[in-house]
């Protein structure tokens, strides 16, 4: 990945935590048990970037792949 794609991921990425990202979201992307349990996480966090960096690596790219998915449409 070139400089232009990483940025343009983590433009993604912030787009949509503050745009997109919804209970709903949470559902979609990590179905019912674990969006429910990473929807609680966000709701308790007082950062989002540090709620970010306690996913595990499978959950933090799914959601990173969610978000490229909803903006390079």
């Amino acid at each position: 990945m070139n400089t232009q794609e990483s940025r343009k991921a983590v433009e993604n990425f912030m787009y949509y935590m503050y745009n997109v990202w919804s209970e709903d979201e949470a559902y979609k992307v990590f179905g019912n048990i674990m969006g429910k349990h990473l929807w609680s996480k966000w709701n308790n966090s007082h950062d989002e970037l540090q709620w970010f960096t306690y996913l595990d690596d499978e959950n933090s790219t799914k959601i990173i792949e969610r978000a490229n998915e909803v903006y390079n449409k």
